[in-house]
């Protein structure tokens, strides 16, 4: 019998489960920013599962800026803040040679493609930027200042 019969396990818990649908209601009943998301008890009640469950994958979403919690409204979609969450997690000290090689690729893909329009965005304000944040990466011995001073380059770009 081949091996491509064989069903994957789901090895999935309810809170990434439930995580999965809020993420898919969010998309299928198109919520924007602004817009108020349904009581937890509500979505608990709704999905079948405890509130303490529904709970803990919202805080998933808070934890990514998607939803937050508003005095006197309730949770709503947010406009997240990609740039800030990827600077909160891209510390070269808690990454691995592997991710590092994965986020380099992914640098050097974007890059190639967005070489023309740096080039008619430029103003000798951001160049003079990128030249400081080059001379102190040069001026550096330290891999992990290298690396974080690489990373506020091309953060800037």
């Amino acid at each position: 019998m081949p091996l491509t019969r064989l069903k994957r396990v789901d090895n999935l818990s309810q809170v990434d489960k439930i995580e999965i649908r809020l993420e898919e209601y969010l998309k299928n009943e198109n919520f924007n920013p602004g817009d108020l998301l349904p009581k937890e008890t509500d979505l608990a009640h709704a999905m079948g599962v405890s509130r303490t469950a529904v709970r803990e994958a919202i805080s998933r979403f808070r934890m990514l800026g998607i939803i937050e919690s508003r005095k006197n409204r309730g949770m709503v979609i947010t406009r997240p803040d990609v740039l800030t969450n990827m600077q909160r997690v891209m510390d070269p000290k808690l990454l691995d040679g592997e991710t590092m090689k994965d986020i380099f690729e992914m640098r050097l893909v974007i890059e190639m493609g967005i070489g023309e329009i740096l080039f008619l965005r430029k103003t000798p304000e951001l160049l003079k930027k990128l030249e400081e944040i080059v001379e102190k990466e040069e001026k550096t011995t330290n891999r992990i200042d290298r690396l974080k001073y690489d990373i506020e380059f091309h953060s800037m770009l």
